[in-house]
């Protein structure tokens, strides 16, 4: 029941952003909405993840919720939880020194080899595919497509 909660919460939330990003005002220069593409699709992106989200726990109400509560705190998740949130600290400080690319592939890569494990080529090439494809996509959409420069 508190996924459905959830779900609802994120959707009121994400209709208020969207409201909001509407009430952003015009730009002086240029296309006068440019300042509110972003907000806006942002906004109905999220939007439109948390009703699929309901709607995916609605249909499956009947799942045990306690499973995940036990899933969090077992002995081979909290490690992890804890190692990513300590990473995420040092990727701040690493971020301005390295700059974006540089520090997000490192820290997407080391992310992604901790929960998907290191054993096997297979694995390795997905990880690191992953990492320097999203990177590489985030960095060109925001420097290129939006204009806004990353450091």
């Amino acid at each position: 029941m508190s996924r459905v909660i959830v779900s609802i919460f994120l959707i009121v939330v994400s209709a208020l952003f969207l409201f909001f990003s509407y009430s952003l005002p015009e730009a002086h220069t240029g296309d006068p909405n440019q300042a509110k593409y972003f907000p806006v699709m942002i906004s109905s992106f999220f939007l439109v993840i948390s009703f699929m989200l309901l709607i995916n726990e609605l249909r499956n109400r009947q799942r045990e919720e306690n499973v995940e509560l036990k899933m969090l705190f077992s002995k081979k998740t909290f490690p992890i939880i804890l190692s990513i949130v300590i990473l995420s600290i040092v990727y701040a400080f690493v971020f301005e020194l390295l700059g974006f690319l540089v520090s997000t592939i490192l820290f997407l890569g080391i992310v992604l080899f901790l929960i998907n494990g290191i054993k096997g080529f297979k694995k390795w090439a997905i990880n690191v595919i992953v990492a320097v494809l999203f990177s590489f996509l985030i960095w060109y959409g925001f420097g290129e497509l939006l204009g806004i420069s990353l450091p």
